[in-house]
């Protein structure tokens, strides 16, 4: 099947004869275009289908995603509320254990009943609290309390 060009378009043309007796024969000739337009014309049609087919398929994974999407955004939030909470709380405890430990070695090294009171009053505060006092319950009728030592922001307190 040989390609002549006629005309600057490009035709396929093939022969056979009709008979082994006969001087006859058949000759078709098919422009390479029209030939292969069909062809051309479904593979545009199977992109496109391709295409339509890769959108539909994004727009249902989005659509099947997004509430999670919600959902763990919010569940983040929570998580980053606790974590925050857990955070401070443990800061806390290791404030309270740091003067905790502090006041235990100030009450080994003592040599004075006033200057333990006082330190440990101090520790306290130095810890990160704003305000430590001590008192010595008074057995009188009004259960006072007398303070002994304090540290820190007293401003009318005690």
């Amino acid at each position: 099947m040989p390609a002549i060009e006629s005309d600057g378009h490009s035709d396929i043309i093939a022969f056979t004869p009709v008979g082994e007796d006969l001087p006859w024969g058949l000759a078709v000739s098919v422009s390479v275009n029209k030939l292969y337009a069909s062809i051309q014309d479904q593979v545009i049609l199977i992109i496109i289908g391709v295409a339509i087919l890769a959108l539909l398929a994004t727009v249902l994974i989005i659509n099947l995603f997004r509430p999670l999407t919600g959902r763990i955004l919010i569940r983040t939030d929570e998580l980053e509320q606790q974590i925050y909470k857990n955070t401070v709380e443990l800061q806390r405890s290791n404030r309270a254990l740091s003067a905790i430990s502090a006041c235990s070695n100030a009450l080994v090294h003592a040599r004075d009943e006033a200057v333990l009171l006082r330190d440990t009053c101090n520790i306290i505060v130095s810890g990160g609290y704003r305000l430590a006092w001590i008192g010595y319950a008074q057995h009188d009728e009004e259960k006072t309390v007398l303070p002994v030592a304090q540290g820190g922001f007293e401003e009318g307190y005690l």
